[in-house]
């Protein structure tokens, strides 16, 4: 078992050491995309295996599908390192105002190994280049994350344990706001 909290603490303020502190501990990419089965459900952009979570902190695997995008969401009131071990992703980032979710600029590529920080609210959405996998560390682990559903115009905010999609299984959304 790693010790995930300290690794979080140990890179939150300094990010790009994320892999040079997981590889003391004998953790690579290598070792990270082994501990997942790579068996693509093209329903969601990707699929979670959580590494490890308390009350503290949340670290996921993401598992993406071929050039699946997720929905644009928030990480609720969650910190986060994510580390993008395979593949290159593009970012889109977006703003929520008076009932209007508002692209902000263009879309942004991401190269393989690059880091990227996640604070609270910010909303964005991601798809791999071709296919991916990333590390997600988050703190607090995810709570009432909100998701955008563009073709109904509603902000739904999501199970904990749903990913950053619309759901097809109702019982994953919490609440609904409609724009």
């Amino acid at each position: 078992m790693l010790p995930w909290l300290k690794i979080f603490s140990e890179t939150i303020s300094q990010t790009q050491n994320l892999p040079s502190i997981l590889a003391s501990y004998g953790v690579n990419v290598y070792h990270l995309s082994s501990m997942v089965e790579r068996s693509f459900d093209v329903s969601v952009p990707y699929q979670r295996e959580i590494l490890f979570k308390n009350h503290q902190i949340e670290v996921m695997l993401a598992i993406w599908s071929y050039r699946s995008t997720t929905s644009p969401h928030n990480h609720g009131t969650s910190n986060g390192i994510i580390w993008l071990t395979e593949g290159n992703f593009f970012e889109q980032n977006y703003q929520f105002q008076n009932g209007i979710l508002t692209k902000i600029n263009e879309p942004v590529k991401l190269l393989e190994n690059q880091i990227i920080t996640i604070e609270p609210n910010d909303i964005h959405s991601c798809w791999p280049e071709y296919t991916g996998l990333s590390l997600h560390i988050y703190s607090p682990p995810i709570q009432n994350m909100k998701v955008w559903d563009e073709a109904r115009k509603k902000t739904l905010t999501v199970a904990d344990d749903c990913g950053a999609w619309v759901p097809k299984n109702r019982n994953l959304i919490l609440s609904e706001a409609a724009w």
